[in-house]
């Protein structure tokens, strides 16, 4: 097989080291680079680029494994080349339903902050852990709709994107408190409802950055309403189980080496779908049962599920 060209290899280690961006940033600039890979195919064999089309799909899908709409957004390429009898053909395809995908991608993260933004309760409190743009969104237009409410945002160690999202609350005009991420319990009984957001829902439960797990348990004792905002994206059934996650730079926690002390820095915990109120999509308030129900339906392309 020809081998990608440089260019893309290098702007897929570029999403492979991105880690402060979520699963719409991503997309969107795996959508481009799809995109991008059409446009400047050089002349090659229908086989040669079936086989660049699946090697560049399980390259973005592997350089964040925990991305859900990473992995529709191939598969949905992949099958359509299925269906095409000429490179040309294929070139238009993806070049046609990669910025189809990312579009409806954006429209469906709307459809889920304005259903999302219903719930939230007026003169009231909600927690939120990490930074999700949807999540984002859905407060912005609570407070739009004339809502008052404060929102505690944890700072979401390593990376601390937490601190990003209270300045953004800010700019917007809506209250927000800071708190590191040990003290998010200490508030749990003043909020009304927990709000995150998600790279993927599968059988196994919610990936999200780690420490809701312990979140959600903390709201449940509480009885504690905790929603995850998550459009259909991000439903990944089991038959596509996702990678044990690495371990990510050690410097991040703990700046200056000592000897004998080991780092453990992962980004990513899994949230079993019973600790969860529902999940909010674009299609409204889902109950646990209902996930399961969508999630067992799912089908992916072969190739992923072989590479995966």
């Amino acid at each position: 097989m020809t081998p990608l060209p440089a260019a893309i290899i290098r702007r897929i280690a570029e999403i492979r080291d991105d880690n402060t961006h979520g699963a719409m940033s991503l997309t969107s600039r795996a959508g481009e680079i799809f995109h991008d890979w059409a446009v400047g195919m050089p002349h090659l064999s229908h086989a040669d680029t079936v086989a660049q089309l699946t090697t560049l799909a399980t390259s973005l899908c592997h350089a964040q494994p925990m991305m859900a709409p990473l992995v529709h957004l191939s598969s949905k390429l992949l099958a359509a080349s299925d269906r095409c009898t000429s490179s040309a053909e294929i070139a238009q395809t993806v070049m046609t339903l990669s910025r189809q995908f990312v579009e409806q991608l954006h429209a469906r993260l709307d459809a889920v902050a304005v259903n999302a933004a219903e719930v939230i309760p007026d003169r009231g409190m909600v927690l939120t852990h990490s930074s999700s743009s949807t999540v984002l969104e859905a407060l912005i237009q609570a407070s739009e709709r004339g809502k008052h409410f404060r929102v505690f945002c944890t700072e979401s160690r390593p990376m601390r994107e937490g601190v990003a999202l209270a300045r953004r609350l800010n700019a917007a005009g809506i209250p927000a408190t800071l708190l590191v991420d040990s003290a998010a319990y200490t508030v749990l009984s003043t909020v009304q409802m927990i709000l995150v957001g998600g790279d993927a829902v599968t059988p196994d439960g919610l990936v999200n950055k780690i420490g809701t797990y312990g979140l959600a348990i903390a709201a449940r004792d509480q009885t504690k309403s905790f929603y995850a905002l998550c459009d259909s994206t991000k439903f990944l059934p089991a038959s596509y189980p996702l990678p044990n996650q690495p371990e990510h730079d050690p410097r991040e926690v703990l700046t200056t080496p000592m000897p004998g002390i080991s780092v453990m820095n992962y980004y990513f915990d899994r949230t079993p779908l019973e600790l969860l109120s529902g999940i909010i999509t674009e299609e409204g308030i889902l109950s646990v049962s209902q996930v399961k129900e969508r999630l067992s339906s799912i089908q992916i392309h072969s190739q992923l599920l072989s590479r995966s």
